[in-house]
């Protein structure tokens, strides 16, 4: 369980980081590059999971 919950600390910190570069790559007409987009639904997916081994 202690495994499980370090992984998902690394996996938030992560998505965090990917979040964050998302929003910084943003131009002023709104456009964001398909990638960062990509890099933080997959970020959101690996939570995903994690989270529910945490729950079983």
């Amino acid at each position: 369980m202690e495994e499980l919950l370090k992984k998902r600390i690394e996996i938030i910190i992560k998505l965090n980081k990917a979040s964050k570069k998302l929003e910084e790559e943003q131009t002023d007409s709104g456009f964001i590059d398909k990638k960062y987009i990509d890099e933080v639904f997959k970020w959101n997916e690996e939570l995903r999971k994690i989270q529910v081994e945490i729950d079983r």
